[in-house]
């Protein structure tokens, strides 16, 4: 008796033994879906440009300041000062000296590379000019409160 209750118990520890070896593995898939939300971003601002002219100077008085732009790798985008350009130049007037100037964009723009990438703005005020100042022997500037037409404004789009 004890033989067969020990075979038996042999047996059954074989079939559950061979039950285990013998798993079946089950599979499922899912996907993962993501959404990814091209952007540019002035990274570092421009600074201030400050120009100094004497009515009549015979050379042209310049100045110049950078920024950079950082947007999605493989993003076309492009830069611009407000104002109407003649290409890469813009024309404008202040109105508190009214001594015209130019701005000149370094580049109209790029594709993204996930990088900063520099522009420099470059400002000019030809020679030979009088400009508009009624202080006698002094100085006058648009770096007033009341002279809002000094701010100048870049638009990054894509």
């Amino acid at each position: 008796m004890k033989k067969i209750v020990l075979a038996s118990a042999l047996g059954l520890a074989a079939l559950v033994s061979s039950m285990s070896a013998q798993a079946v593995d089950v599979t499922g898939n899912f996907n993962v879906n993501i959404v990814l939300t091209a952007n540019c971003a002035i990274t570092t601002a421009a600074s201030d440009i400050n120009l100094t002219y004497t009515s009549f100077q015979t050379g042209t008085s310049a100045g110049n300041t950078n920024f950079n732009v950082r947007c999605t790798t493989g993003l076309p985008y492009t830069v611009k000062l407000d104002g109407p350009p003649a290409g890469l130049v813009y024309s404008y007037t202040d109105v508190t000296t009214a001594l015209p100037y130019k701005l000149t964009l370094s580049s109209g723009g790029a594709n993204g590379n996930a990088a900063n990438q520099n522009y420099t703005v470059q400002a000019e005020i030809a020679a030979n000019l009088s400009g508009n100042c009624a202080t006698a022997g002094g100085s006058c500037t648009n770096n007033i409160a009341a002279a809002t037409d000094r701010t100048r404004t870049i638009t990054v789009t894509y």
